[in-house]
């Protein structure tokens, strides 16, 4: 009988261990995911940080903490979507902290919505030593990025480069700023070191090839090219890439046949039918040449060099009245391009001028580049709210492409401030 009893006893105290084994397992399995998540932010893979920190909240669904490191893996990663939606989980949970105001200041300003007094917060949070830093200072140099505004890049840039000094995100951004004050040597440096710290990136590694094509570096510039091709035949870039150096290596064929897989791909390429008309005419063949250039010239009516080369090609079929107001675009467009590189400079030397941000939109909203304009006039609002001329601009901006809500709040300023510069 007392056999019996200890056999009644012993399941549930089984079943006890087997559940506090089975709960203790889970919480190991959570926290190895959690650890991996860590160590996948600190290499900038984003992506694998994320499916790591989902499986550790599918163990821990309301740990407030593991929300908050899934916003900032997701802002990092550019998917500002989750990162919200994180973020209001971790509001659910923890309230509004401290973190969730520096979170929720670091995602405005990298989607470049954030006022100057957020980023000043930010600043103030990196002096202060933040454990955040890198983040922060990824969030500032885009938003700095986003405005035109290379100096203040540059400085955010140069301080997390210094913390950081693998970010390959950042060695490409840098190196995009060395572009645009035209320091192609160093942007050069920046984009070999991004590529050799991830040799799959291969975004990067066409824009290294793109640059060294424009360095006149061909041969190199091929070898890149081939890489890309490796993991993606059909890379849109690549192909153009290596028609250009091909024609430029006197492969015909090659490039020939580079061209015929990317028109493939995408048959209204501008820069792939120019690329066409400049082969044709090479061989003689300019009423093939002409068919091209027209065709890119409808696709992209502001490439000042298709304008040329279809100005160049009515040329030689003996048509210079037709030539003639394709030479006057291309002029203008390249007016157009030094103004703005000029302006560029300017901006450089005087950051905080408004005026010269509100040029440099009007220039390329004349030249069919509306993200660049809204981007350049942006900025000229966060160095100067009170930009009249800014304001107009956008008002004009948004009644021609019917937002009128827009349109409305920026004229109404305008009418509100008859004297503002």
């Amino acid at each position: 009988m007392r056999r019996k009893r200890l056999l009644l006893v012993l399941p549930p105290v089984f079943v006890v261990l087997v559940i506090g084994a089975v709960v203790g397992g889970r919480h190991l399995w959570a926290t190895s995911h959690y650890r991996a998540a860590v160590d996948a932010e600190k290499r900038h893979d984003f992506d694998a940080a994320l499916s790591h920190l989902d499986r550790c909240l599918q163990i821990r669904p309301n740990d407030a903490a593991n929300h908050l490191a899934a916003a900032r893996v997701a802002r990092r990663a550019g998917n500002f979507v989750r990162a919200e939606q994180s973020l209001a989980e971790y509001e659910r949970r923890a309230g509004h902290t401290p973190d969730l105001t520096r979170e929720r200041a670091a995602l405005q300003v990298q989607r470049g919505e954030g006022e100057p007094s957020q980023e000043n917060y930010l600043w103030a949070q990196i002096e202060a030593g933040d454990t955040d830093s890198v983040p922060l200072l990824e969030a500032l140099a885009q938003a700095c990025l986003q405005s035109y505004r290379l100096a203040g890049a540059m400085t955010c840039l140069e301080k997390l480069l210094a913390l950081d000094p693998d970010n390959d995100a950042a060695l490409v951004w840098r190196a995009s700023v060395w572009e645009g004050v035209l320091k192609f040597p160093n942007a050069l440096v920046d984009y070999r070191r991004a590529v050799e710290l991830r040799p799959g990136n291969d975004a990067v590694r066409c824009r290294l090839a793109d640059l060294l094509l424009f360095l006149s570096k061909t041969e190199e510039a091929a070898v890149e090219y081939d890489r890309v091709r490796e993991h993606r035949p059909d890379d849109p870039a690549a192909l153009l890439g290596l028609a250009h150096a091909n024609r430029r290596q006197n492969n015909i064929d090659a490039a020939r046949r580079h061209l015929d897989a990317l028109l493939t791909v995408r048959p209204d390429d501008p820069a792939g039918l120019r690329e066409r008309g400049l082969l044709a005419m090479d061989a003689g063949a300019y009423a093939d040449a002409e068919a091209s250039l027209r065709k890119a010239e409808r696709a992209d009516p502001f490439d000042q060099e298709i304008c040329y080369n279809l100005g160049q090609c009515l040329e030689k079929l003996d048509r210079p009245a037709e030539a003639k107001p394709f030479f006057e675009r291309a002029e203008a467009l390249d007016r157009d391009s030094q103004e703005l590189r000029a302006l560029a400079v300017q901006i450089g030397k005087k950051p905080d001028d408004a005026g010269l941000r509100y040029q440099a939109g009007a220039i390329c909203l004349r030249n069919g580049q509306k993200g660049e304009a809204l981007r350049w006039w942006g900025g000229a609002l966060q160095i100067d709210p009170l930009h009249r001329e800014t304001h107009a601009a956008l008002a004009a901006y948004y009644a021609r492409h019917g937002q009128q809500k827009l349109a409305e709040e920026h004229g109404r300023f305008v009418r509100a401030n008859p004297s503002a510069p």
